[in-house]
């Protein structure tokens, strides 16, 4: 199973997924600029040109990473719900 993952370099999301890329044989880490950011439509073309069973992305910018034929996975890195 081909597992395509986009996420900003530099990023502890880029960090932990460079991981999962190194540890799992089918895992390709696509990194962009966080620039990016910026105008988040640049992301969309990153890493499309790849087959994927499924995209694994951070959760801010997946809509940027959607493939209308390929199952979407985000991932919240550090989000937490505090009362203070």
């Amino acid at each position: 199973m081909k597992v395509v993952s986009p996420v900003p370099t530099g990023s502890g999301a880029y960090i932990l997924h460079k991981l999962l890329q190194e540890n799992l044989p089918d895992y390709t880490l696509c990194s962009y600029p966080p620039l990016y950011a910026l105008f988040p439509p640049l992301i969309y073309p990153v890493g499309r040109t790849l087959k994927a069973d499924i995209v694994h992305t951070i959760a801010g910018y997946a809509i940027f990473s959607y493939r209308p034929d390929v199952p979407l996975v985000t991932t919240f890195h550090n989000y937490y719900i505090d009362d203070d």
